[in-house]
């Protein structure tokens, strides 16, 4: 490989290294400010990580983040990382206690991803895909992070979003809304009833770092006709001891991995 190839890789690299900081939405101007190479040079690296999903840039916002690919990357390694040895044996628990599929989500952006399950061993199971991006405002998952979320990322998804209707009971009143994630906060969990996926019934409850940090959260789901909505209820509680108790021992280092203090 010439020098000249690696001296563009490694541009490209410290690209990317500008958006694992505290802010993780740039700019053009921004990385402008932040990198000691030409603008133009910048500009090309950015159009071609843009071109080939590894950049996601908003037209409302004209900022850059972190694409879709970069999160699948991270997903896989992060599948790998410590964080199984922290949540799994909680997630095995929660299955065998319920028999239903317990999963393990991180807050991504203004998204959500699936980052580890253990499935139900029953024959007809909810299993989710893991990498995936998925909006907030649907799910268990997604309503429980975003009850918790600082008001900045709770005003951009509510504030300056549309809710599209995933299913016949997708919440998409923003008032609405804004009483549900109320109750959760009261309740320190989440329920959902086919909102993002029909015919399922979800529990989640958030989770955060030992510094305070939410992370994500951590959940149940099944079929509707096995896992009630009832029955939801009643291991929520259970899911937000559990999960306040993994927060005592985790630490986030978002874009890396989770590993136990």
């Amino acid at each position: 490989m010439t020098t000249k190839r690696i001296s563009i890789i490694q541009q490209a690299v410290d690209v990317l290294d500008c958006f694992t900081g505290e802010d993780s939405n740039l700019s053009l101007a921004d990385l402008n400010t932040m990198l000691e190479f030409p603008k133009s040079t910048i500009h090309r690296i950015v159009i071609s990580l843009l071109d080939a999903g590894v950049l996601y840039y908003d037209q409302k916002t004209q900022q850059y983040s972190l694409g879709t690919k970069v999160l699948r990357w991270g997903g896989s390694l992060l599948n790998r990382l410590k964080i199984q040895d922290i949540v799994r044996s909680y997630l095995e628990s929660f299955r065998n206690q319920t028999g239903e599929t317990a999963t393990l989500t991180v807050l991504v952006g203004l998204k959500r991803m699936y980052l580890a399950q253990v499935e139900s061993n029953s024959e007809i199971r909810m299993s989710v895909e893991l990498g995936k991006l998925l909006p907030l405002h649907a799910g268990a998952n997604g309503k429980v992070i975003l009850a918790f979320a600082e008001q900045r990322l709770f005003d951009q998804v509510i504030s300056e979003q549309s809710l599209p209707s995933l299913t016949d009971t997708t919440i998409t009143d923003k008032n609405q809304f804004r009483e549900e994630l109320q109750r959760i906060r009261e309740d320190g969990f989440a329920v959902s009833l086919g909102e993002r996926v029909y015919d399922s019934v979800s529990v989640a409850a958030p989770l955060f770092s030992i510094s305070g940090e939410l992370v994500g959260s951590i959940g149940l789901s099944g079929p509707v006709h096995r896992f009630t909505a009832e029955k939801a209820r009643e291991w929520g509680p259970l899911i937000s001891k559990t999960a306040k108790e993994i927060s005592r021992t985790m630490v986030w280092i978002p874009g890396e991995h989770l590993h136990s203090s």
